[in-house]
């Protein structure tokens, strides 16, 4: 059973990671604030967003920094209410080491099955938004504390694993949109997200949020 006293406060590392996507989304809109180019607002974006490797566009470290650009205040504000009902707990309980590395081994997973798989799907547009490593890490947090309870809709709650098997399913029925009934409808509602990055964040987080942290380790040794 995680704490609960990450509700009045997520962790350090959790708190650094919202904070540089905070900061990130609010530089080009101060940009456009005062008077530049939409264009010049765009170019966080353009610079940290994931674009096609062997593109123009393309630099090293992208498959890293698009996690910390959105693409509006909404994606913005639902990637960071997912880190911090995910994140502190695990940060505070399985260690800050096993926590960055889960987090970000997800946002790797998210972007190699991006880059691979989306140019099938016909998409082909720059990813960015934190979604890979949120997800990720709730995986991590389904196989940790599979019995917490979770909120899935307002008023409905459900144990973690099963909230975790509920958008590992939403992502696959969404991820053909021409080829079963209503996916198409309701991925244009969702503002067609990357459905791949999404499951690559999970193939991530269930990869490297299985493994013990050091301090479970030593503690089991100890008894």
């Amino acid at each position: 059973m995680p704490t609960r006293s990450w509700w009045h406060g997520p962790e350090r590392w959790t708190r650094v990671l919202i904070g540089l996507c905070v900061l990130l989304h609010l530089v080009p809109v101060a940009v456009a604030g005062f008077g530049s180019s939409p264009d010049a607002a765009r170019s966080v974006v353009r610079v940290l967003g994931l674009a096609r490797p062997g593109s123009e566009a393309f630099e090293w470290w992208q498959p890293i920094t698009y996690s910390f650009v959105h693409g509006s205040w909404l994606h913005l504000v639902f990637n960071m209410l997912g880190l911090w009902l995910f994140a502190p707990p695990l940060e505070a309980e399985r260690g800050r080491t096993w926590f960055l590395e889960t987090y970000f081994i997800s946002v790797l997973w998210a972007a190699i099955l991006h880059v691979i798989v989306s140019p099938w799907l016909g998409a082909g547009s720059v990813l960015i938004g934190a979604s890979g490593g949120l997800y990720g890490l709730m995986v991590a947090y389904a196989w940790h504390y599979p019995d917490e309870r979770l909120p899935l809709l307002p008023g409905l709650e459900v144990k973690a694993r099963v909230l975790a098997l509920v958008y590992a399913g939403i992502e696959l029925y969404l991820l053909f949109p021409t080829w079963l009934p209503g996916a198409a409808w309701l991925d244009g509602k969702l503002g067609h997200m990357a459905h791949v990055a999404h499951l690559g964040g999970m193939l991530g987080g269930w990869m490297l949020g299985r493994r013990p942290s050091g301090a479970a380790t030593a503690t089991k040794e100890k008894v």
